[in-house]
C-alpha cells in the first residue's frame, strides 16, 4: 500500500483494494469476451450485436476504470494486464471459439450473471468494512453490469435463457 492522506484505516484500505482488485479483473475479463464476441458474431442480427457488444466492452472498461481509479486512490496497484487476468479470473467462460449468436449470447449471458452476483456480496463486504465510496463504485458497477445483462438476455431465445439461467444456478451453487 502507498503512503495516502485518506482518512480511512489502512486495514479497511487494503481490505477495499482488495476486493476492488476482483471487480476489476471481471470486468475486464468480460470487457475482452464481449470485444472477442463483437470481432467474431455471426448471423442474421449482426449488426445490432456487433453494435451492441461495442457497446458492452466499453461500458466494462469504464467500469474498470472507475474501480482502478478508486483502488489506486486508496493506495493501492491496480493489476490490470491479460497475464494478470488469466490467472486470476474467476470466470468460467463457455465463449471459446463460438460465432453463432445463440452460443455467444448465452455465454456472454452467464458470465455477465457471475459478475453481478459477485458484486452483491462485494458491495455488502466494502460497506460492512467500512468503506461507503468503495461501496457505492461497485454499487454504480452493479448497476451497469445489470443493464448489460438485460440487453443480453433479450436477444436471447427463451428456452436458451431458461438453460443458461439453470447453469448459472448451479455454478454458483458449486462455489
Amino acid at each position: 500500500m502507498t503512503p495516502t492522506c485518506n482518512h480511512l484505516d489502512e486495514n479497511i484500505r487494503a481490505r477495499s483494494v482488495s476486493i476492488l482488485q476482483r471487480a476489476l479483473t471481471f470486468a475486464l475479463d468480460l470487457a475482452l469476451q464481449s470485444k472477442q464476441s463483437h470481432w467474431n458474431i455471426k448471423g442474421p442480427g449482426f449488426i445490432a450485436l456487433h453494435q451492441m457488444l461495442d457497446d458492452l466492452t466499453g461500458q466494462m472498461h469504464d467500469a474498470a476504470d472507475t474501480m482502478a481509479e478508486r483502488l489506486v486512490a486508496l493506495g493501492g496497484f491496480a493489476e490490470g494486464t491479460a497475464q494478470h487476468i488469466h490467472e486470476t479470473t474467476r470466470i468460467v467462460s463457455e465463449l471459446g471459439h463460438r460465432t453463432g449468436q445463440a452460443d455467444v449470447l448465452t455465454a456472454l449471458t452467464q458470465g455477465y450473471a457471475t459478475f453481478s452476483q459477485s458484486l452483491i456480496g462485494q458491495i455488502d463486504e466494502t460497506a460492512q468494512t467500512g468503506d461507503p465510496t468503495s461501496s457505492d463504485v461497485l454499487t454504480e458497477v452493479s448497476r451497469t453490469v445489470d443493464k448489460a445483462l438485460w440487453f443480453l438476455e433479450a436477444h436471447l431465445p427463451s428456452d436458451k435463457l431458461a438453460r443458461s439461467v439453470l447453469s448459472e444456478q448451479t455454478a454458483l451453487a458449486g462455489q
